[in-house]
Formats: structure tokens, sequence, C-alpha cells
């Protein structure tokens, strides 16, 4: 008897956990299928950094770009063209780069999103006083909105 209710309950849980959509690699983000198109955004942002192509970054990115700096000081702010601008600039600077991205949260409401995730960069950028290998670590959120069938980043970069 004990051989028979413990296989049912193994039998339970192995269909219970067939039920769940599961989490998306290397996250505490369930595996639906609108956040996997976020994820799938963010997963080609980290791949345009470490090539250092602003080009394909701006394509992930909508003309309504906005970003406040999370400050109410006005003269941080700048849009998709000032977007453009710095990251030109820093990635002329950059001569190595690895990120990696690591996704904590993902809220989808209508046609917006926001994914909270932790990132580390490592860079090799060059200085008047000398190349210098760089890390950081940080928490950002970036924001979306869908256009035209695609997720694309409104703030956060």
């Amino acid at each position: 008897m004990a051989r028979t209710r413990a296989g049912w309950l193994g039998f339970l849980w192995v269909v219970s956990m067939g039920c769940k959509p599961g989490m998306l690699p290397d996250s505490t983000v369930e595996a639906t299928s609108e956040n996997k198109e976020i994820a799938a955004v963010v997963e080609l942002y980290r791949k345009a950094l470490e090539t250092r192509d602003p080009a394909q970054v701006l394509r992930l990115v909508s003309a309504e770009y906005f970003e406040d700096m999370g400050t109410a000081d006005p003269s941080d702010d700048y849009n998709f063209d000032g977007l453009r601008q710095h990251m030109a600039e820093d990635m002329a600077r950059v001569q190595a780069l690895r990120v990696s991205v690591r996704l904590i949260r993902v809220e989808i409401d209508g046609d917006r999103a926001y994914c909270d995730y932790r990132f580390q960069t490592r860079s090799l950028a060059g200085f008047p006083a000398g190349d210098q290998w760089i890390t950081r670590t940080d928490d950002n959120r970036l924001s979306f909105r869908r256009e035209s069938g695609r997720w694309m980043i409104v703030s956060g970069l």
C-alpha cells in the first residue's frame, strides 16, 4: 500500500510540474510566451552591446524613447537622438565588452511591459590616461511598448 501511494504521489507531482510554464533559463521569471518575447529582446540588446553595435541597439528602441536618468533635473534627460549620440560616444571608447544578464521580473500590462534585471559588464575602455578594465554590476529596469506587434524599448538604457 505504501508503494502504491508513493507511486501515485510521484505521478501527481510529475503531472503537476508539466502544467506549469517553468522558468526562463538563469532567471526568476516564468517562461510564458510573452515573457519569452521580452527575454528575447533583452538578449538581442545584450548581444548588440557585446558586439559594440549601436545601430543594432537602436533597432530595438522605440522612436519615442525617453530617458530621465531617474532624476527630477531635466538637464540630464534625452530622447532617441540623444541615445544615438550617447551610444556612439560610449561605443567608440570601448575596445572589448562582455555582458551577462539575469532577468529578475517581467511585468506585462497590455501594450506596456517592464523588465527588472541584474547585469554585469566587464569592459576595456580607452581613456586619456590609458586603457582600463572596468567591471560594473547593477540592477536596472527596461520599459517596453508593443509597436506594430514588436516589443520596443522606451526607456532604461
